[in-house]
């Protein structure tokens, strides 16, 4: 235990992937309370101060030597059943550690070539020539796993069992699909961490690589969609945390908070909604202020669904200062070749419509509701029967405003 450090250097060091000696000394080194307990430490830090691929560019990414390395070494530790004080004990950090690992290994090739990580030495390179043979993203949830296992969590193990036999090396929707599973998991065998795998994730949330942030917010957005009222602190905290991202570069990030938005709009305390109501209208709005519908398809389209959502919890709430603004931004998305912003849209100008009340700007935004008429009755033979639903849906919500008792009782 003097010299854990040294053993650790020593051990790493060794080509990947390591062969049956090196594993050998890992699995002997796991064996010893306190050398595990060092050994952990050790890497948990590699992995974290380290970042975990260099993008070579053309959607390139290769797996950087010393975090693949420390995580080889997780894999083989983890081996032994006998850790489960250890894991429970750090299961916070090692499973927000594990996370993280997993989401920027997807896509990710291993490199053959490692510096020995001394200065001096920075440009003296050794080949690892069977490296290339490892799958970052599968070693990560194999090592996941493991971990899992060890603090006798079944279900989630098991949940990660089933992807284990799924190629995720390139699939960012799998993951996604991965931590909706862990967070019900969770929920039921050790709801007790959620508030420390909070706090464990949050700091990535400003990450410099895209994964790492998709990872944390993917995870609090999946969080809200379980509701968890009875943690109001910790929701509170996710939800301010969530409406923080949305100047973020990714698409990807924006619209999983777009995402979690609607669902806190859905699964919250209506008290707290209503408590945050002008800055999630404000993020809402924003996502509407798009400059390329193509590129912002998805970022724009979860912004509808959100809005909707919100107009629908909120029923009564003075929405006056952003209905025609929303109304005129909507228009261009209705005649979208994209059948989703279609439906999405036309059910927005329907529940934008239906949240009017006295204070509203009636008469302009019965100027946008006149302007979309035409559009709405083509729409009627839309060949998609959701966006006639839609349609039909918000012609009923908007016959009133007509200003013609014979239409809208056709209508209606």
């Amino acid at each position: 235990t003097h010299h854990s450090k040294t053993v650790c250097s020593i051990l790493l060091a060794q080509p990947l992937p390591f062969d049956g000696s090196v594993c050998d000394c890992w699995a002997c080194l796991s064996t010893d309370h306190t050398l595990a307990v060092d050994l952990l430490d050790q890497l948990k830090k590699i992995v974290k101060s380290t970042p975990l691929y260099e993008d070579q560019g053309n959607n390139i990414r290769v797996a950087n030597l010393l975090p693949l390395q420390a995580v080889c070494a997780l894999h083989e530790i983890l081996k032994n059943t006998k850790l489960k004080e250890i894991c429970i004990q750090q299961f916070p950090e090692i499973f927000s550690t594990l996370l993280i690992c997993f989401a920027c290994y997807i896509g990710t090739s291993a490199s053959a070539l490692c510096g020995s990580g001394e200065k001096k030495e920075r440009y003296n390179f050794i080949i690892n020539r069977d490296a290339y043979k490892l799958n970052p993203a599968k070693l990560a949830l194999e090592t996941f796993r493991l971990f899992l296992v060890s603090c006798e969590f079944n279900k989630m193990a098991n949940c990660l069992l089933f992807y284990s036999h799924i190629d995720t090396c390139e699939d960012l929707t799998l993951f996604l699909e991965i931590v909706q599973a862990l967070i019900e998991n969770i929920s039921i065998e050790n709801p007790q961490s959620l508030s420390w795998l909070v706090g464990c994730l949050g700091p990535h949330i400003r990450a410099d690589l895209e994964p790492q942030r998709v990872a944390v917010v993917a995870f609090f957005t999946y969080l809200l969609r379980r509701g968890a009222k009875e943690q109001g602190v910790l929701i509170e905290n996710l939800l301010e945390m969530i409406l923080d991202v949305q100047t973020d570069q990714s698409c990807l990030v924006r619209k999983l908070a777009l995402q979690g938005l609607g669902y806190a709009a859905e699964n919250l305390n209506l008290d707290l909604v209503t408590r945050h109501c002008n800055p999630i209208l404000s993020v809402l709005m924003n996502s509407l202020d798009y400059n390329n519908i193509g590129n912002e398809s998805a970022v724009i389209l979860e912004g509808m669904l959100s809005f909707s959502k919100l107009l629908i919890t909120l029923t009564g709430y003075k929405f006056s200062s952003f209905q025609v603004t929303a109304a005129v931004r909507i228009k261009p998305l209705l005649g979208q070749e994209d059948v989703n912003l279609r439906r999405a849209s036309f059910t927005l100008l329907g529940d934008l419509t239906n949240s009017l009340n006295s204070e509203a700007n009636l008469e302009a935004f019965k100027e946008q509701i006149q302007g979309n008429v035409v559009t709405l009755m083509l729409h009627l033979c839309d060949p998609d029967m959701y966006v006639v639903k839609a349609c039909k849906y918000t012609l009923r919500k908007i016959g009133p405003y007509l200003e013609s008792p014979k239409v809208n009782s056709m209508i209606q």
